[in-house]
Formats: C-alpha cells, sequence, structure tokens
C-alpha cells in the first residue's frame, strides 16, 4: 500500500477512535456518577486518559509520513516504538490502578449500584468499545500499522473492563433476584479487579515488543530468518570469503546492513556491485514493509 494513503487511512482510523473516547468518556463519568458506579466512574477515566494517547498518536502518524530531513536523517520512524512503549506503560499502569481500586472497595465493604440502568449502560459500552476494536484491527492489518495495533489494544482492554462489569452487574442482579442482596455490594469491584488483571497481559506483550524495537535489538521474526537463508545462499553461491549483516527493526522499517568480504580482483566494477545489491533487494522487499539497505563491498576484513 502506498505510503499516502496508508497515512489517511491511519489518521483517519484515529480520528475516529479519539472521537469515540470522547463519547466514552462524557457517557462514563455522567453514568457513573450518576448510577453511583466506581467502576463505571473508572471506566470513563480510562476513556478520558486514552484520549490523550490517540491525539499523541494521530501527531506521529503525521510526521511518519515526513521524509528524512536536516534534523532526522533516518526519518521519523523511530518515534512509533517510542510512543507504543508510551502506550503500553500507560495502559499497564490503568490496569493496575483498576486492579486496586477494585480492592480497595472491596475491603471497604463494596457499594451498591442500581443494577438495571447500569446493566443498559454497559450493554451498550460493551458493544461500542468492541466495534471500534474491530474496525480498528481490520484497518491495522490492511495497512500493516504498529500504531493501530496499539491503539485497538486500548478498545480492547476498555471492552474488555465494560464486559468485565456487565458480567459484575448480571451475577448481581442474579443474586438479588435470589435474596442474596448482602453479596450484591461485592461483585462490581471484584470483577473489575479480575479482568484488570487478565488485560494487564496485552500492555506487556506491547512493551515487550517495542522496547526492543527502542533498544535497537535484533528482530525474532521471519524477516530476520530470510536475510539469513539469503545470505548463506549467497556465500555458496558467489566467489564471497566471509560475510557479516546487521540487523533492526524501528516501527515498519528494518535496517539492514550486509558486509562482504572479498578477494582482490572480484566485484570491482560498481556493475558487478550493483547487479548482487539489486537482487538482495528483489528478494528482501515486501509489501507493507520498509527497508533500508546497505550492502558493501570490501578486501579487509576489518571493515566487515
Amino acid at each position: 500500500m502506498h505510503r499516502n494513503r496508508r497515512a489517511r487511512i491511519e489518521q483517519t482510523a484515529l480520528r475516529v477512535s479519539l472521537a469515540g473516547t470522547l463519547v466514552a468518556a462524557a457517557a462514563g463519568f455522567y453514568f457513573g456518577i450518576h448510577l453511583g458506579s466506581n467502576a463505571i466512574l473508572l471506566d470513563g477515566i480510562f476513556s478520558l486518559l486514552s484520549m490523550g494517547m490517540t491525539g499523541l498518536n494521530i501527531y506521529v502518524a503525521a510526521l511518519l509520513t515526513r521524509p528524512d530531513d536536516e534534523r532526522f536523517h533516518y526519518g521519523y520512524g523511530h518515534l512509533e516504538p517510542m510512543v507504543n512503549v508510551v502506550n503500553g506503560l500507560f495502559i499497564l499502569s490503568i490496569c493496575c490502578f483498576a486492579f486496586y481500586q477494585g480492592v480497595t472497595v472491596i475491603f471497604a465493604g463494596g457499594h451498591q449500584v442500581e443494577m438495571s440502568s447500569a446493566l443498559y449502560y454497559t450493554s451498550a459500552m460493551t458493544l461500542f468499545c468492541f466495534s471500534l476494536y474491530g474496525i480498528e484491527r481490520y484497518l491495522a492489518q490492511r495497512c500493516h500499522s504498529s500504531i493501530l495495533r496499539v491503539d485497538m489494544q486500548e478498545w480492547l482492554v476498555d471492552g474488555l473492563l465494560s464486559l468485565g462489569i456487565l458480567c459484575g452487574f448480571l451475577i448481581g442482579a442474579w443474586l438479588e433476584h435470589q435474596g442474596y442482596d448482602q453479596w450484591t455490594p461485592y461483585i462490581d469491584p471484584a470483577l473489575t479487579s479480575l479482568i484488570s488483571l487478565f488485560a494487564v497481559m496485552l500492555p506487556l506483550r506491547v512493551l515487550r515488543a517495542n522496547i526492543s524495537e527502542v533498544l535497537l535489538r535484533a528482530p525474532e521474526d521471519s524477516y530476520q530468518q530470510r536475510v539469513d537463508e539469503l545470505v548463506t545462499e549467497i556465500e555458496a553461491n558467489y566467489p564471497i570469503q566471509e560475510s557479516e549483516w546487521y540487523l533492526a527493526k524501528t516501527g515498519r522499517r528494518y535496517d539492514l546492513e550486509i558486509n562482504f568480504l572479498v578477494a582482490q580482483g572480484t566485484f570491482e566494477t560498481m556493475k558487478e556491485q550493483d547487479e548482487l545489491r539489486n537482487y538482495i533487494w528483489n528478494r528482501l522487499k515486501q509489501r507493507g514493509v520498509e527497508v533500508w539497505l546497505t550492502v558493501s563491498f570490501t578486501a579487509q576484513e576489518k571493515w566487515l
């Protein structure tokens, strides 16, 4: 997909997400206060803070469309994993806060919630969050956007929290119907804490992947395997004595440097070198993947 078209899809999806977080935050604050539900109010706080992260994502997505300039010779791709790390830490902190809030409310004796109205609200909000998650997931796969992948995780976490609250209210309504009213104040905070623990896995996965990119750790993926297989094949079929290659992934771009040690008298002309470069490029180019490729030839081992 063309870079500009992908950028338009990203920014449109993020603007829709931003509008969605505004609706979810306003609804969470209103119904949380009106119904006396700390869990719903917490969900509104989560949505409000998500607005800031989504706004940051929109800004970064616009930067990624810019070419390299005098200040950033390698472009702006390095900002993507940095923002993803910030988002991951943000989601993790919200999950931990939700768990703490739930446990605190339990030890405080719980709280009573107006069940029937809360059921309508949480049903609608759960459907709303999972719908936006599904839309962003589709668009993230279509344009290979890691920013959208992280943003959709926020909607998934928010949807899971809303679903947990919905389950709590359903159980509470059933307990009220069965005459166990003394247990209903504990249902909502208990379910919120459990869902928060489950949701922690999502930001941890985001952090694990993107911290590796910020630290320029070699990616452990299929692309690295393709590079390894190709370099091995070249060593077997060309007059190359030794080679070293270095691979890093930053956001949606791979930085690949391959150095070949050759004997004197081989690959002396630019045409021979460019032919091998073109061969490598044609073998490694991939739809939706940006590659910064450097291929060098040397007769001295110290330059490997």
